[in-house]
């Protein structure tokens, strides 16, 4: 979805290029990017053993992928080397939260879902304090680091639904069976996206040149 918000607020003259190393990621954004009167590039790159090729550019943007990589420092340092600034957002699980949930149901459910995603090799849900260090030793001679919060409340915005619902969702399969359990009862409690429910993640922002 970035890729549509930068085609919204960039001028048509600048390109965009796409990097990922899902075949399918890369398949949707043809298909929405499709009709738009500006160039754009979509590849297919795996960002720890390809950093070599990703495409110069005036600006990178990192959203969100440091999790997934064996070495966020590499990927900084092969952006620095290309001349372009990095612009970088990182979430942090342990800086998302969704509510009201009564303190031992939420207890329960962090513990759950530290328990089934700290151990992955895939991806680190908890990585933003990782980040954050990397930023002081990367290559570029500006640091602008802060944080941001991106927040709602119910009844939510039609366009914030999909994600709350993918991230529920996503939440649900990871944790145990009573855990998982717990959830559900929450979620069917009489109460939906549309009254006496909030979101809300801080994440990290920085724009390195």
């Amino acid at each position: 979805w970035w890729l549509e918000l930068l085609h919204e607020v960039l001028p048509a003259a600048c390109e965009l290029v796409g990097v990922d190393a899902d075949y399918d990621a890369l398949a949707l954004a043809r298909e929405r990017s499709a009709g738009w009167r500006r160039r754009v590039t979509l590849e297919h790159l795996d960002l720890d053993s390809d950093r070599e090729a990703i495409p110069a550019g005036d600006m990178t943007l990192a959203f969100n992928v440091f999790s997934y990589l064996k070495d966020p420092a590499g990927l900084m340092s092969a952006v620095a080397g290309k001349g372009g600034a990095l612009a970088i957002r990182q979430y942090d699980g342990g800086a998302l939260r969704f509510g009201p949930i009564e303190p031992r149901l939420r207890s329960a459910i962090e513990a759950s879902l530290r328990a089934s995603v700290s151990p992955s090799d895939q991806f680190r849900h908890y990585d933003m304090d990782h980040v954050f260090g990397l930023l002081e030793t990367a290559p570029f001679t500006k640091r602008k680091v802060d944080f941001e919060l991106y927040s709602r409340t119910a009844p939510f915005p039609e366009d914030f639904v999909p994600y709350y619902e993918r991230m529920l969702a996503w939440t649900l399969d990871l944790l145990s069976e009573d855990a998982a359990k717990s959830l559900r009862s929450w979620l069917a409690d009489g109460r939906s996206a549309s009254c006496g429910r909030y979101f809300f993640e801080v994440d990290l922002t920085a724009v390195l040149s």
